[in-house]
């Protein structure tokens, strides 16, 4: 009872700080993505002075899945998504994904043209996602290993104590007969 009741304290434990790290590292993202956007927006805008300084920011992001549309949605660029899902099915495939992931960021170019980046999740964001029901795989192999153990080891000292009554049994049998 007491390592189930540890197991389910560790289990609610992980996966509170975990869900927490998640959110956190979300917002983070989200943060980046925005930020991304607006040097994205003054390349867009072309002013010579910020343009090294915003494509040093553009090209530095190496995690987080990005495709740039145009306001009817049609793909003008993409990063960090895998060169071999580069085909024009996959990246609407992909977009879509992304819709219903998080709300698009949008661009303002000029007056009359804006763009949009949807944005997925790193892979670090998706593991850490993932790792609080990993912990709860492995906690329930554990568990389940210490009761196998417990119900061996039960069913060991039981066999143990037939043996001894068995014993004893036959000796206090034998002794009369023998006398």
């Amino acid at each position: 009872f007491l390592l189930v009741l540890l197991a389910v304290i560790i289990t609610a434990t992980s996966l509170y700080y975990a869900n927490n790290l998640t959110k956190k590292l979300a917002v983070e993202e989200r943060k980046k993505v925005i930020f991304i956007s607006q040097a994205l927006e003054t390349v867009a805008k072309s002013e010579d002075n910020d343009i090294i300084l915003a494509t040093s920011i553009i090209e530095k992001n190496t995690t987080i899945p990005l495709i740039q549309t145009d306001a009817k949605d049609s793909i003008l660029n993409f990063n960090n998504i895998d060169s071999l899902q580069a085909s024009q099915d996959e990246l609407q495939s992909i977009l879509k994904d992304l819709k219903r992931m998080h709300p698009p960021i949008d661009i303002t170019v000029s007056e009359t043209e804006k763009q949009r980046i949807y944005y997925g999740e790193s892979e670090l964001l998706k593991q850490l996602r993932y790792f609080p029901y990993i912990l709860l795989g492995i906690l329930f192999i554990f568990l389940l290993i210490v009761v196998f153990f417990i119900s061996a080891t039960g069913k060991q000292i039981q066999d143990r104590v037939w043996v001894g009554m068995s014993k004893e049994t036959a000796h206090q049998l034998g002794t009369p007969l023998t006398s």
